[in-house]
């Protein structure tokens, strides 16, 4: 239950839960959430472009969250900032946070239907989707050995340096 609180914190503090309740116009929340409304829009309605030959799921995903944005753009895209103040207050600022966040999370789903589609294999896919959204944890693994060796390098020839004396206490004579 622990674990399901901090998971749901850690997705509220991605989302602009926190800037709605510092928000005292509204106004930066209204621009905030029109700039992302607009910019899923364009995205989901650029990936209908794209020409995939098997590629039904990743038409349909993108065209089931092209409409969820074009909704969420109709029935609050056009309020005024008082206005969403109030319906954010009507149904609570962590659903109307993450009613926002659905967007995000289309986009990471259109992203990954383009992987299976483009693929072929679900296996493949899922590999495509791992290096993709982990750089951050592959990039390392990927150069340790090349650091090791340089490393390892190093070493010899600083210990070469020390046994041929031109290094005394890693100071070079």
């Amino acid at each position: 239950m622990v674990f399901i609180l901090k998971l749901l914190r850690t997705i509220l503090g991605l989302t602009l839960y926190d800037m709605m309740q510092l928000s005292h116009d509204f106004e930066d929340v209204k621009a905030a959430l029109n700039d992302r409304i607009d910019w899923s829009v364009e995205l989901f309605r650029s990936c209908l472009t794209i020409r995939i030959d098997n590629g039904s799921y990743f038409f349909m995903c993108a065209l089931a969250f092209l409409v969820i944005a074009e909704n969420i753009h109709l029935h609050y895209g056009r309020l005024s900032p008082t206005e969403l103040k109030e319906r954010a207050d009507q149904i609570g600022y962590a659903t109307f946070a993450i009613l926002f966040a659905v967007l995000d999370i289309g986009f990471v789903i259109v992203r990954v239907a383009g992987f299976v589609a483009l693929s072929g294999s679900p296996a493949l896919a899922v590999g495509l989707v791992f290096v993709t959204m982990s750089p951050f944890a592959i990039l390392p693994v990927l150069t340790y050995p090349a650091r090791l060796l340089k490393r390892r390098k190093q070493e010899l020839t600083e210990e070469a340096k020390l046994e041929s004396g031109t290094m005394v206490d890693g100071i070079q004579t």
